[in-house]
């Protein structure tokens, strides 16, 4: 008999939307265990996929689905679909600090040192600490400030604005990372995402009317291994 308090853990959400006969992201209020879409358009039409379903653990891109091959009510009407490539992908994020890191290839002996990384996405004021440079050690376990940022490149500062004299360090030859860091303390309060995307393969065609089931199991799925 499962616990009452067992029962105040299930989580489950139901959804209605009309397809448009592409990929959808949906966005859910909790990480599900379960998900079962149904194509009600589509559910006495021949040929078409009218049920699919998503287990937490499934390959990104893999659906069951349950497609028609008849709608007059006799048996074996219904076959069974493994999509592997346009069903459902998980596209949610944790919650807290991601750490954002940029390789390094390249630092000049100059005032302001300026480091070379390609597309780095960092803006000014942004604060960085870099590890890992081979040659210009110096610069390794230090926090920076970046200023002059441009596409692939960014200069150091310090917290006073003033620029890192790097005339006097050891030549650049090769690696590194800089490692964008939280405000506090490396910590940023993102908020945790559940996003599913619903592929190509579940949501039907333009116009087909959508519902989805979402459930969360007490306790998650558990395996139980192999019990051949």
């Amino acid at each position: 008999m499962t616990d009452v308090r067992d029962l105040e853990l299930v989580q489950a959400a139901g959804y209605t939307f009309t397809s448009g006969g592409a990929a959808y992201n949906l966005t859910l209020e909790f990480y599900p265990d379960y998900v079962e879409v149904i194509n009600y358009t589509k559910s006495a039409t021949v040929s078409q996929i009218v049920r699919s379903t998503w287990m937490r653990g499934f390959p990104a891109g893999d659906a069951v689905s349950i497609q028609s091959i008849a709608d007059n009510g006799s048996t074996g009407n219904l076959n069974s679909v493994l999509e592997t490539t346009n069903g459902f992908t998980w596209a949610g994020s944790a919650a807290g600090y991601t750490a954002t890191q940029k390789t390094i290839t390249g630092a000049t002996q100059a005032s302001p040192v300026v480091i070379t990384s390609t597309a780095h996405g960092l803006s000014n004021g942004d604060r960085v600490r870099i590890t890992d440079v081979v040659g210009m050690v110096e610069l390794n376990g230090r926090e920076f400030v970046v200023g002059l940022s441009a596409t692939n490149t960014f200069a150091l500062y310090d917290v006073y604005g003033d620029a890192i004299d790097g005339t006097g360090y050891t030549a650049y030859s090769s690696g590194g990372e800089a490692n964008a860091i939280g405000p506090t303390d490396d910590v940023e309060n993102a908020e945790e995402t559940f996003i599913l995307t619903l592929g190509s393969g579940v949501v039907g065609n333009d116009g087909d009317t959508m519902y989805v089931h979402a459930i969360k199991y007490p306790g998650g799925v558990n395996s139980l291994g192999d019990i051949g």
